[in-house]
Protein backbone atom coordinates (compact mmCIF):
# COMPACT_ATOMS: atom_id res chain seq x y z
CA UNK A 1 0.00 0.00 0.00
CA UNK A 2 3.02 2.19 0.77
CA UNK A 3 4.22 2.25 -2.98
CA UNK A 4 0.86 3.18 -3.85
CA UNK A 5 0.66 6.11 -1.91
CA UNK A 6 3.90 7.33 -3.07
CA UNK A 7 2.73 6.90 -6.38
CA UNK A 8 -0.29 8.55 -6.50
CA UNK A 9 1.53 11.17 -4.07
CA UNK A 10 3.97 12.20 -6.74
CA UNK A 11 1.39 12.11 -9.56
CA UNK A 12 -1.20 14.70 -7.08
CA UNK A 13 1.65 16.96 -6.61
CA UNK A 14 2.60 16.74 -10.53
CA UNK A 15 -0.84 17.96 -11.31
CA UNK A 16 -0.43 20.70 -8.73
CA UNK A 17 2.93 22.17 -9.78
CA UNK A 18 1.07 22.53 -13.33
CA UNK A 19 -2.19 23.89 -11.94
CA UNK A 20 -0.04 26.56 -9.96
CA UNK A 21 2.19 26.68 -13.19
CA UNK A 22 -0.89 28.18 -15.22
CA UNK A 23 -1.62 30.06 -12.37
CA UNK A 24 1.57 31.98 -12.52
CA UNK A 25 1.65 32.21 -16.21
CA UNK A 26 -1.98 33.68 -16.31
CA UNK A 27 -1.27 36.46 -13.50
CA UNK A 28 2.28 37.49 -15.79
CA UNK A 29 0.46 37.80 -18.78
CA UNK A 30 -3.07 39.09 -17.77
CA UNK A 31 -5.33 36.17 -18.31
CA UNK A 32 -5.66 35.57 -14.62
CA UNK A 33 -7.58 38.72 -13.34
CA UNK A 34 -10.24 39.86 -10.59
CA UNK A 35 -12.98 39.20 -13.41
CA UNK A 36 -12.03 35.53 -13.33
CA UNK A 37 -10.14 34.59 -9.86
CA UNK A 38 -13.51 33.00 -8.87
CA UNK A 39 -12.87 30.54 -10.87
CA UNK A 40 -9.20 29.77 -9.75
CA UNK A 41 -9.94 29.68 -6.13
CA UNK A 42 -11.61 26.32 -5.98
CA UNK A 43 -8.68 25.12 -8.30
CA UNK A 44 -6.05 26.81 -6.48
CA UNK A 45 -7.39 25.04 -3.02
CA UNK A 46 -7.32 21.64 -4.25
CA UNK A 47 -4.84 21.93 -5.97
CA UNK A 48 -2.62 22.70 -2.11
CA UNK A 49 -5.49 21.32 -0.23
CA UNK A 50 -5.33 17.27 -1.43
CA UNK A 51 -1.61 16.62 -1.24
CA UNK A 52 -1.51 18.16 2.50
CA UNK A 53 -4.72 16.18 3.10
CA UNK A 54 -3.10 13.31 1.75
CA UNK A 55 0.20 13.90 3.50
CA UNK A 56 -1.75 14.43 7.01
CA UNK A 57 -3.66 11.07 6.24
CA UNK A 58 -0.42 9.27 5.71
CA UNK A 59 0.95 10.68 9.11
CA UNK A 60 -2.31 9.53 10.90
CA UNK A 61 -2.20 5.75 9.73
CA UNK A 62 -4.76 6.09 7.12
CA UNK A 63 -3.15 5.16 4.26
CA UNK A 64 -6.34 3.64 2.89
CA UNK A 65 -7.59 7.17 3.17
CA UNK A 66 -4.76 8.74 2.06
CA UNK A 67 -4.67 6.80 -1.20
CA UNK A 68 -8.68 7.53 -1.92
CA UNK A 69 -7.67 11.51 -1.18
Amino acid sequence: MTGLYRTLLIANCALSLIILGFFIAGLGDGSVSSFNILLWLPLLAAAIGIPLGAITLRARAMTGAACGL
